[in-house]
């Protein structure tokens, strides 16, 4: 978590030389923004193999990462591999731990640019709690016509008790 904290200091501090104080903040949030997107995604899906890669040559990953030396260290330590061929930079060995001690380090130094960060891992009760791979509910395809026969079946037998 140390090394985090000091990889996200060191950003603020050498990698944004931007003079204006409001658009040094903004530049900051955005890179911290996007950071934190890159380990809650693969903490909340850890088998998504898509999360587990970024596209070299996307925008946001060139101006939000590629282009600020200690963004990129901290995806390093979070276990990103930037030196492997093809047009990713990719993830091969998953640490739960180190990664949420990531998080961990993003949500403090966010706290500290004033900004609260939404815990990925705390329990969200509108979230569907059956998940495919693909992200969408599962939910069976009779499953309408299975509970209207159950709540139709529950109101036969009430009236017939009556």
């Amino acid at each position: 978590m140390e090394t985090g904290l000091r990889y996200l200091n060191n950003m603020e501090q050498s990698d944004i030389l931007i003079q204006d104080p409001n658009e040094k903040k903004a530049r900051v949030k955005a890179v911290i923004s996007t950071l934190i997107e890159v380990v809650s995604d693969i903490l909340t899906s850890p088998f998504e193999p898509e999360f587990r890669k970024l596209p070299k040559n996307a925008k946001n990953v060139k101006d939000k990462i590629m282009a600020h030396p200690n963004a990129v260290n901290f995806l390093k330590l979070a276990g990103f591999k930037f030196d492997e061929p093809g047009k990713n930079i990719v993830m091969i060995a998953y640490s739960k731990e180190e990664l949420e001690e990531c998080l961990y380090s993003l949500k403090l130094f966010a706290a500290c640019l004033g900004r609260q960060v939404k815990d990925p891992l705390a329990f969200d009760p509108f979230k569907a709690g059956l998940i495919t791979t693909s992200g969408v509910a599962s939910v069976p395809s009779d499953a309408e016509k299975t509970g209207y026969n159950k709540i139709s079946s529950a109101q036969q037998e009430i009236a017939s008790i009556r």
